[in-house]
């Protein structure tokens, strides 16, 4: 009988250590805040060119350092068309500045970036900043080429009056 309640003890002890145990030496890295932001000076760029960014990671819960992967894409109407991942040792806090190149097929108009950061611990922690692709057009060279061709068309327009005014003096 006695061995029994020894046995029981034991067990009862051992229980009590093991949820003990999990609770202290739990991940703590459970909350997670993530912020994107993208410089004005690069909130509008071309097709091809570099897109600078700002991450920041808040993990106030984390006891230690862990490997978290983070991933970027870049939003064209809700599709992605250019993506990134990496892993990144975070404790609690990083902040950091990437680009990624924004795809030559990329139209004119709004996108967004979205940041994702997660590991085994912490639900997906997300954030997306909006940026423009501006067209390639160049509106400049379009305006220049028209008021040259409208200066050409007057000097034709000219040049043939001033030809006929002259035939005209002649046959007189």
């Amino acid at each position: 009988m006695k061995t029994t309640k020894t046995i029981i003890r034991a067990a009862l002890l051992a229980a009590i250590f093991a949820v003990f145990g999990a609770a202290l030496g739990a991940d703590k890295a459970r909350a997670a805040s993530v912020t994107v932001y993208v410089p004005e000076k690069y909130a509008s760029v071309h097709a091809g060119e570099r897109l600078y960014f700002q991450i920041e990671a808040l993990f106030p819960e984390n006891d230690m350092r862990r490997d978290f992967q983070i991933s970027y894409r870049v939003l064209e109407d809700g599709k992605p068309i250019a993506d990134a991942e990496f892993v990144k040792a975070i404790e609690t806090q990083a902040s950091f500045v990437d680009f990624v190149i924004v795809p030559e097929k990329a139209k004119a108009g709004r996108h967004a970036i979205e940041v994702r950061v997660s590991n085994a611990q912490v639900t997906d922690a997300k954030a997306s900043a909006s940026f423009d692709v501006e067209s390639d057009f160049n509106w400049l060279v379009f305006y220049a080429g028209v008021l040259l061709a409208a200066v050409a068309a007057v000097g034709v327009s000219l040049s043939l009056e001033i030809q006929s005014l002259r035939k005209s003096v002649e046959n007189r």
